[in-house]
């Protein structure tokens, strides 16, 4: 079993530095405008030998992508097991991705790419976010019903506000770098959302 493992091992390592290639080339140009042969000659690999492994353009952003989500949810998955809140864990989280400024340029400018119907991931991130929503309202919901998030919002209306602000931060720190601190913010956010800090409704409906 090993030897065939090491016999993989150089599959394996071409095929990560496609991924990096490919992450590199969308965050730059974009998926339209990336060519196979420019990421395969920035990977030192023949377009034959990229297709290999993806077989075609869509293949490789969907692998893309796909290892993107992967390390986010294990870190917001993480963070919920170690008794964080949804919203201290969208603060590691943006954390991790502001280490890696091409990764987020890459996501920021698919995702809005993708808004096109026709686009080759539109159908992926469309269900991405119905997905997230999901599981971050449940998330949520478990967090005001333990008295560690402020209730004044629903769970789902929460849910969309907090990727809508991790997804509008990362947009503007990337326009405006070193003047928006992404992770700065969400922290204050975060201390906003404490027991005990009325919500935005609730302050609104206590003002004279």
């Amino acid at each position: 079993m090993s030897g065939r493992e090491d016999g993989y091992a150089p599959g394996r390592a071409r095929r990560e530095r496609i991924i990096e290639a490919a992450i590199a080339a969308f965050g730059a140009s974009g998926f339209e405008n990336a060519t196979l042969t420019d990421i395969a000659a920035a990977c030192g690999v023949s377009r034959q030998g990229l297709l290999h492994h993806f077989p075609s353009k869509e293949d490789l952003l969907t692998a893309v992508l796909a290892r993107r989500d992967a390390l986010d949810r294990e870190r917001f998955t993480a963070a919920i097991a170690g008794n964080r809140t949804p919203a201290e864990a969208f603060v590691e989280i943006m954390a991790d991705n502001a280490r890696t400024p091409t990764v987020m340029r890459l996501y920021t400018v698919l995702s809005a790419e993708a808004t096109n119907p026709d686009h080759a991931a539109h159908q992926y991130f469309a269900t991405l976010y119905e997905q997230l929503r999901a599981e971050l309202t449940q998330a949520i919901a478990a967090s005001q019903s333990a008295g560690s998030l402020p209730s004044g919002w629903s769970a789902e209306t929460f849910a969309t506000m907090m990727l809508a602000l991790k997804d509008g931060l990362a947009l503007q720190s990337l326009l405006a770098p070193g003047t928006i601190d992404p992770v700065e913010v969400l922290r204050q956010v975060n201390a906003a959302l404490r027991p005990g800090v009325p919500s935005a409704a609730e302050a609104v409906e206590g003002t004279p």
